[in-house]
């Protein structure tokens, strides 16, 4: 070691974001982990979907061979296909709504527990159980937003792209006649829409 002190490290020049210098790699924006994200939600409608078609075939081919045994293969295997079949649909419901606005989240946290929903925002914030839903509307469009009107009057707005609001359409699926169908083409829309109404 030498007696003489050490210099400091002259300061790093601060670039705006999406800069950089010559030669130096670029950074993955967050747009691409949007692709992921979209990747994997449309996974369990992908399995579904496959496994109703997988089993639709081979009951058809089991019934076009010759022999009574094949009946008895065939149909049962037919039927699987078709109940496969209606955990497409509902798969596939799924994933539009966990889509709807895009793939930037809006602030916020939402949880569902015990059928009871739960909504923190930067600014505003509420709870409601699901026996004091009256009626909730969609607002669609860019920024789409579940609106809960509630049976004392109150009214409940939760961003549809706030951390966790994916999970608000199943819990919504407990209300006696909600469709997750017309709530996906809502979000998907513009302008505010019923989806439901005790």
């Amino acid at each position: 070691m030498s007696g003489a002190p050490r210099r400091p490290d002259p300061p790093v020049p601060l670039r705006p974001p999406g800069r950089t210098p010559r030669g130096a790699p670029a950074l993955a924006s967050p747009a691409g982990a949007g692709g992921a994200a979209a990747a994997r939600r449309w996974i369990e409608p992908a399995i579904a979907g496959a496994l109703s078609a997988g089993a639709l075939w081979l009951g058809g081919r089991t019934l076009g061979l010759a022999g009574p045994i094949h009946g008895w293969i065939g149909w049962p295997l037919l039927a699987l296909g078709a109940g496969l079949g209606l955990w497409f649909w509902a798969a596939v419901q799924r994933a539009r709504l966990q889509g709807a606005g895009g793939g930037a989240s809006a602030p916020g946290l939402v949880e569902v527990d015990e059928r009871r929903i739960v909504y923190m925002g930067p600014v505003h914030g509420g709870a409601a159980a699901l026996e004091a839903i009256a009626a909730i509307d969609v607002l669609g469009g860019a920024d789409p937003v579940w609106l809960l009107r509630l049976s004392d009057g109150s009214r409940l707005a939760i961003p549809a792209r706030a951390h966790g609001a994916e999970a608000l359409p199943e819990a919504f699926a407990a209300l006696p006649g909600f469709s997750t169908a017309r709530a996906a083409q809502a979000l998907a829309g513009a302008g505010r829409r019923r989806v439901w109404r005790r």
